[in-house]
């Protein structure tokens, strides 16, 4: 997490996730994005509720490696949170309220593949859609 000088609310939230941290540390696991998603899923416990959350993640990928991230998570036992650049899941670009053109340094949060709401970079703002 970047903490910008002046900014003591966010240096106080990372001081405290990472006690956190310390006192239960995080199951860390190196591997490809795609390759290695569909095994923790259905590697979780069955009574639980599994989200895949990615924030940021997805640009680093080129397309076809997007492409196929999102057939596979969509594809899981799971619930998927994204939260991307406007035209890195393109799958969503034509469901969203404004052209990518008027969006420029908006995230959009997705929920299953569905757009819900315009987020700012570093998520310092959320603007849901409306609902209809």
């Amino acid at each position: 997490m970047l903490v910008w000088p002046g900014q003591t609310n966010r240096l106080d939230r990372l001081r405290a996730t990472a006690a956190i941290a310390r006192q239960e540390p995080p199951h860390v696991v190196a591997g490809d994005l795609t390759d290695t998603i569909a095994g923790l899923v259905h590697n979780a416990p069955r009574d639980t509720t599994i989200v895949v959350f990615g924030s940021a993640v997805l640009n680093y990928l080129d397309l076809d490696a997007r492409t196929s991230f999102e057939d596979t998570v969509r594809g899981l036992p799971c619930h998927w949170i994204s939260n991307e650049g406007g035209g890195v899941i393109t799958s969503v670009v034509d469901q969203l309220p404004k052209p990518i053109s008027e969006t420029r340094g908006q995230f959009v949060v997705t929920l299953d593949g569905r757009p819900l709401a315009y987020a700012g970079a570093h998520g310092q703002s959320l603007d849901w859609f409306a609902s209809s």
